[in-house]
């Protein structure tokens, strides 16, 4: 996993964050941490796992606007 963080150069406040993932999980390794039983017992076929990839990027602007929050409706 990877993360670059981005600051302003003068205020230093966050301007962007990214996080970059590339994993392989087995997932009885992953049964085993959530408590389900070892093993075939728990569904999952000796062997198995998953390979998956993220990309986030999450930019921040408009520091110190005002902000206007609406109580919804019930119902």
């Amino acid at each position: 996993m990877t993360v670059e963080v981005w600051f302003g150069k003068d205020d230093t406040w966050f301007r962007r964050v990214t996080t970059d993932a590339d994993y392989t999980v087995d997932l009885n390794q992953l049964m085993g941490a959530v408590g389900a039983p070892a093993g075939s017992s728990n569904g999952v076929p000796a062997g198995s796992s998953i390979h998956a990839t993220a990309h986030i990027e999450i930019n921040y602007h408009h520091f110190d606007a005002p902000v206007t929050i609406a109580i919804p409706t019930v119902g």
